[in-house]
């Protein structure tokens, strides 16, 4: 699911458990309706336009394991970790274990890179 469509349903689960039966007042929004209802993905592209996707966080060894190689983690006490040949390099230290980083989370997940084809 795209974070588009998950925005989308947040949205409807937000005005479906609005006090205002089902629908609130959206201002800006009006290319939105659709059919007296709002066209939800058409509001969340306009969520978008200035949307900060909260920061994914891990909180075990395990998580860090699943992370593909030249992932990027920020620890707790703000250092940087790179997931390089399934070991994680930091800015001094090379040969760090997802268990040694995991002691010190939550960790924000800062990159993940994109599949490739």
């Amino acid at each position: 699911m795209s974070t588009r469509e998950e925005l989308a349903d947040t949205i409807a689960v937000a005005l479906r458990d609005s006090d205002m039966g089902g629908y609130t007042d959206i201002s800006d929004l009006g290319d939105a309706l659709l059919d007296s209802h709002y066209d939800l993905l058409a509001v969340a592209d306009a969520v978008l336009a200035d949307y900060q996707p909260k920061p994914r966080t891990i909180t075990s060894a395990a998580e860090l394991d699943s992370l593909p190689n030249m992932a990027v983690v920020m620890d707790n006490c703000d250092d940087v970790s790179q997931k390089r040949g399934g070991q994680w390099c930091g800015y001094e230290t090379a040969d760090l274990t997802s268990k040694q980083i995991a002691k010190y989370g939550p960790i924000t997940v800062i990159f993940i890179p994109e599949a490739t084809a």
